[in-house]
């Protein structure tokens, strides 16, 4: 049959993408600049350009794929794609798989020459990336019947890819902010990546004139999607997700954050958010129409002493001449100490404090707190903590609707740096976990543990104050006020509600015959590599067992997994041992792999024998679960174990530390020194101060001295 050779004219920014030699191109560009069509070509030319090549094309959704991305290529290609094999063939015995992101944990012991990602921006994590990392290494030898269709002058990118066999991976999205496409590609691109951007408007002679048009009328009906989709901006302004990081972003620019001096003749307005969240004081003065934020507290696990003590330290030392104390409605019911509520306790030192009717509608809140940033300036220095907390203020995300909800999310909560976290590959303190790493997590849908991926991780404060909560297994965690702790029963509870006795979601593993074996806290044990590689690769079949690729059983990360064939492994496993080498391995791991296909080890539920079982069962035998029976109800209450991650103590440290946090964008929680934790923000006080402005609320306060906060102290200060 005659090789189909196909001619076509290429833009600028696509010739570009289009002619990549690197491993890892990626073209995120705005709507309607052929990154479809690109890729398409692109994985056309490799699949005509080597034979018995093998090129996957993945989508998130099956939908999507079969009546967008599967059409496109028969469009763009000629090949005919059929729905029941998703397959696209080739004379030179080149193949094209197409498989949505759930279909990509079945894919094994396969190795494609190409593979390209379409719409990048729908997969939440960069997981489906390295999980096609792992299967880009097929050998490639150059169809030379095509190579002859091509006699003459070539371009030099053909040529190279003659000389060089090319393997890529190409990645296609539109602008999302900063998601995992964002920093791989275009913040911190390493060797091998690259990207390609363009808008909309630079394709225009290949697009209709009234698509143009309407192009440009969303820049004034729709200017967030117009600047994201149309312009190809990746600012995080344009998500729906940010409150108020788009007009923020827009003051900045406008020279709203500077250096903007106290000036004496004039009040300093005090406005906080107390005990929701860390309590946050923002410092601001009204100026001729201005309101100029001077300054920013915050602090957590501090009675109202505290945080006299800064007001008048700051009063000295910049010359505050203090005005109205604005406070929200809670603050006159929410004790915070001995009967005394923050509000009452403020009155009582001279403050002129005004708290608020409670707010009734939260969003129109939020959104008249927007429309005031037209007339902030914030002194960026002194505030800036609580500007990278207004920054980040959004809505909570639900992962099964993909929309975002209408209530705030609370993330402002961290944990020190020596926190140690259950990744996949070992427990590792928190400041050392990388975007890369898998951790387990408490999946409030399943009612048990599963291993995640990390969205994102980092620092979060610099100088932090942060509690101590000692656990009756002899750890401890550090984590500031506001941090949420999952409770036995799946509820969540901060630092600062916690009491002692209180028992935490547990987080048990064992060693067992030199593998990690996992309690899931739904009654049944895993072996940690198997649960996790029928987790992230599909169900291992009879005849196949789970397989080590650098031989290391404690480190379970999907990357280090692979699924092979029952007498692969054994060769791998017995070579170069002795006979009793040997019978010892297959007494333990060669039996444990095949046997365990199906089910898995588990220990009854009351001899504590372990035993072959489904996750139905939790007894060895129906003799152990009618003497069980007989016991729980003689006896009424079973003790607990000695170790049970009760909470021994809860106690503030006196030194203020760096602190970190994870995101999981699946559980939403982690495992920290053995418990699940959760995540907890300063940015509802800012909206406090709009609000008593529009009242016309802000108008003396009296000197505090030491004499009044010492007898403060002496009445309502909780002892002990």
């Amino acid at each position: 049959m005659p090789t189909k050779v196909i001619n076509y004219d290429l833009e600028p920014k696509q010739w570009e993408f289009y002619t990549a030699l690197n491993r890892f191109p990626s073209f995120i560009a705005g709507w309607g600049t052929g990154k479809t069509m690109d890729a398409l070509f692109k994985g056309d030319l490799l699949n005509r350009f080597y034979k018995n090549n093998l090129g996957l094309i993945v989508r998130n959704k099956f939908t999507d794929l079969r009546d967008s991305t599967m059409k496109d290529f028969t469009r763009y290609t000629g090949k005919h794609v059929p729905q029941g094999t998703k397959e696209a063939h080739y004379s030179n015995g080149s193949k094209t798989l197409f498989r949505h992101a759930k279909e990509l944990s079945g894919l094994q012991n396969i190795n494609i020459g190409w593979a390209y990602i379409e719409q990048g921006d729908e997969f939440p994590t960069d997981t489906q990336f390295q999980l096609l990392r792992g299967r880009l290494r097929r050998e490639l030898e150059v169809d030379e019947d095509y190579w002859k269709k091509l006699a003459g002058a070539v371009y030099p990118f053909l040529q190279s890819m003659h000389d060089n066999p090319l393997r890529q991976i190409m990645t296609i999205c539109n602008a999302n902010g900063h998601n995992w496409a964002w920093k791989m590609f275009i913040k911190s691109p390493k060797e091998g990546y690259s990207c390609v951007q363009a808008d909309s408007f630079e394709n225009e002679s290949n697009l209709p004139k009234d698509f143009i048009d309407d192009l440009r009328r969303m820049e004034v009906d729709s200017p967030a999607k117009f600047k994201q989709f149309v312009m190809n901006s990746h600012d995080e302004v344009d998500l729906d997700a940010c409150f108020w990081a788009s007009r923020l972003s827009e003051i900045q620019k406008d020279g709203h954050m500077g250096t903007f001096p106290h000036k004496p003749d004039f009040r300093v307005h005090l406005v906080a958010d107390v005990g929701l969240d860390c309590t946050a004081i923002w410092f601001f003065q009204l100026i001729e129409g201005k309101r100029i934020y001077i300054d920013y507290y915050e602090n957590t696990g501090k009675f109202a002493d505290h945080y006299a003590r800064v007001l008048d330290k700051r009063k000295k030392d910049n010359d505050y001449n203090y005005g109205k104390f604005i406070m929200p409605k809670d603050s006159n019911k929410r004790e915070q100490v001995s009967g005394m509520t923050f509000g009452k306790a403020f009155k009582d030192l001279g403050y002129d404090v005004v708290v608020l009717d409670k707010t009734q509608n939260l969003d129109i809140a939020i959104n008249n707190t927007n429309n005031g940033f037209k007339s902030a300036w914030f002194n960026e220095n002194k505030c800036e903590d609580g500007l990278e907390a207004l920054f980040h203020y959004r809505r909570k995300y639900d992962e099964d609707l993909r929309i975002y909800l209408k209530d705030p999310l609370h993330d402002w909560a961290c944990l020190a740096g020596e926190t140690k976290i259950r990744t996949l590959r070992d427990w590792i303190p928190i400041k050392d976990v990388v975007k890369s790493d898998f951790v387990w997590g408490y999946s409030e849908k399943e009612h048990r543990l599963i291993p995640t991926k990390i969205g994102s991780c980092g620092p979060t404060r610099k100088n932090a104050e942060v509690w101590e909560i000692g656990l009756d297994s002899g750890k401890y965690i550090r984590a500031t006020q506001d941090h949420l702790f999952m409770l036995r029963n799946e509820k969540y509870k901060r630092v600062d509600e916690l009491s002692v006795g209180d028992s935490l979601m547990p987080f048990y593993e064992v060693l067992n015959r030199r593998y990690i074996e996992i309690d899931l806290n739904d009654g049944s044990f895993c072996d940690e590599h198997r649960f996790v590689c029928m987790r992230f690769h599909g169900p291992i079949k009879s005849g196949y067992h789970t397989d080590h690729i650098k031989n290391d059983h404690f480190d379970n990360r999907p990357t280090n997994l692979q699924i092979i064939k029952a007498d692969d492994h054994c060769g791998k496993t017995f070579i170069g041992r002795t006979n009793q080498e040997r019978i010892h391995i297959d007494l333990t791991d060669y039996n444990r792999e095949f046997y365990t296909r199906v089910n898995s080890f588990k220990f009854c539920k009351f001899c504590g024998v372990e035993y072959w079982g489904s996750y139905k069962t939790a007894y060895c035998s129906k003799i152990c679960a009618r003497k069980y029976n007989r016991k729980r109800d003689k006896e009424g209450l079973i003790p607990s174990k000695r170790q049970n991650h009760k909470i021994r103590y809860i106690r503030p440290v006196i030194e203020r530390v760096q602190t970190y946090d994870i995101c999981v964008p699946e559980t939403n929680n982690f495992v920290a020194e053995g418990v699940i934790v959760h995540n907890s923000h300063p940015a509802s006080s800012i909206m406090y101060s709009d609000i008593a402005i529009s009242k016309g609320l802000c108008g003396t306060v009296k000197s505090i001295t030491k004499a009044q906060i010492a007898k403060w102290n002496k009445k309502y200060r909780r002892t002990g």
